[in-house]
């Protein structure tokens, strides 16, 4: 049971790392010959599993760890992974929005800076005895996430074309992963956005009347709280999805073979 908490541990962090590896079995086998515990698997756990008796793991003891500093590991190399791949960028959808008196058209959309991801507060690992569970508490924040669109205004007889750019800040996500030591698999229990972000936005390229100017912030800003709801949800929620799927990979390989 120890080794299979520290297998699972030394997986998620490999998963983290690289999440495009092409052989879950050779992560695996390589985890487990020839990886050095005591440099990966934070040391705090390890001291408290050394420890730990079998009556300990089956009759309901309750353990917690915080796993910040390990944490901070895993974000630094995802966001080295990012920036690698280009990924700091990605398209946002356009839309024909209303206004008093009119419509706008935003178009080639994109929001950047996706490399900011980190540690959004305590990371805490919960094994729990009664349920035979191992769950991490995962909340992740984002820097200031810029985002740019085109914008084409018709308001009563004003036509006209530009830029929007704009910042989004104080982006908050929790998520909560368990591993259900009974059936050996990784769920992911919860995923919630807890803050959408602060929206400011910024127009160029043509003059705007202050009356425009005024609808088209109150517009944007608006639609950018859900776009962001809507694209960094599935930007995380895939890529934790993926990871576990990678992780409950990797225990069948280990308990198969």
């Amino acid at each position: 049971m120890k080794v299979l908490i520290c297998g699972i541990i030394c997986l998620f962090a490999l998963c983290e790392a690289n999440p495009l590896i092409p052989s879950s079995h050779d992560v695996v086998s390589r985890a487990l010959e020839s990886i050095d515990y005591n440099n990966i698997v934070p040391r705090e756990l390890i001291t408290r599993l050394k420890f730990l008796t079998e009556t300990d793991i089956l009759g309901g003891s309750e353990i917690k760890v915080v796993l910040n500093q390990y944490a901070d590991t895993i974000f630094n190399n995802l966001q080295n992974f990012i920036r690698n791949h280009n990924w700091q960028n990605i398209d946002i959808p356009d839309t024909h929005l209303k206004i008093t008196g009119g419509s706008v058209d935003l178009t080639r959309g994109n929001l950047n800076d996706l490399d900011t991801i980190s540690r959004g507060g305590d990371v805490i690992l919960t094994y729990e005895g009664d349920n035979k569970k191992l769950v991490i508490e995962l909340p992740i924040t984002f820097g200031d996430l810029r985002f740019h669109y085109h914008h084409h205004t018709k308001a009563l007889f004003i036509s006209m074309s530009g830029e929007i750019d704009g910042t989004v800040q104080h982006v908050q996500i929790s998520a909560i992963a368990s591993l259900d030591l009974n059936a050996n698999t990784i769920f992911l229990d919860h995923y919630d956005m807890k803050h959408s972000g602060d929206v400011s936005v910024h127009f160029s390229g043509n003059p705007v009347v202050d009356w425009l100017a005024n609808a088209l912030s109150a517009v944007v800003t608006t639609f950018m709280g859900q776009v962001i709801v809507n694209v960094m949800a599935k930007f995380i929620r895939d890529n934790l999805r993926a990871v576990i799927e990678k992780l409950n990979e990797a225990i069948a390989d280990i308990i198969n073979n």
